[in-house]
């Protein structure tokens, strides 16, 4: 994640109006970001869409169908502590 002092050298709080409006564009593109993302992820957790995603590569000869809910989760949850 970004420091949000490094948005801007002259830091954060700054009050300057070139620099208040330069950080309220940047947060903005950030939560645009988020957004797109989080709308994503409740896509491919929630959504009847297991005809546009079928399955995932465990490895080259064997597929398995996507976790759903709470096991998606966990699954990505382990993933990112780096656990299998």
């Amino acid at each position: 994640m970004t420091d949000i002092n490094s948005i801007h050298s002259c830091g954060y709080h700054c009050e300057k109006p070139a620099c208040m409006k330069a950080q309220r564009l940047e947060l903005l593109a950030r939560l645009d970001a988020a957004e797109k993302d989080a709308a994503r992820y409740r896509w491919l957790r929630h959504g009847d869409n297991d005809e546009d995603i079928i399955a995932y590569a465990d490895d080259a000869d064997k597929f398995s169908w996507l976790p759903r809910n709470k096991e998606l989760d966990a699954a990505i949850d382990a993933a990112m502590k780096g656990k299998p």
